[in-house]
């Protein structure tokens, strides 16, 4: 007697497309596509180091679709689409950074229990 063991799809560590977006300073926007899970969630908070500063920008889930999160810091949004909850979309508004400022910004994403982080950096 023999038994066999496998693991599903569920247990696999999230995959992407890329681990890390570029955006312009001047605006502009880019997209992860997660590759082995349907849906995705964002963490609700950013972890943004903008030139010498650090700091937290906590968005609340959106009510009407619990399946789309999405962090707004004033002049970036990162959000998981409704339409297509396996994409991660960024981008930061035209003219509200300098073009010399350092941008990295650092935002956590899931599906049950797994769990990722992507990263946005200025170009």
């Amino acid at each position: 007697m023999g038994a066999i063991l496998s693991c599903s799809k569920e247990e696999e560590p999230i995959r992407l497309n890329k681990n890390t977006m570029y955006i312009s300073n001047n605006g502009g926007s880019d997209t992860i596509m997660v590759l082995n899970y349907h849906q995705i969630c964002l963490s609700g908070e950013a972890k943004v180091h903008l030139n010498d500063s650090v700091f937290w920008v906590r968005s609340e889930q959106n009510t009407q679709y619990q399946e789309q999160f999405e962090v707004e810091g004033g002049w970036f949004k990162i959000i998981v689409p409704y339409k297509t909850p396996n994409l991660i979309v960024a981008s930061i508004e035209e003219g509200k950074l300098n073009p010399d400022d350092n941008v990295h910004i650092i935002v956590g994403i899931s599906n049950a229990d797994k769990f990722g982080r992507i990263e946005i950096k200025s170009k």
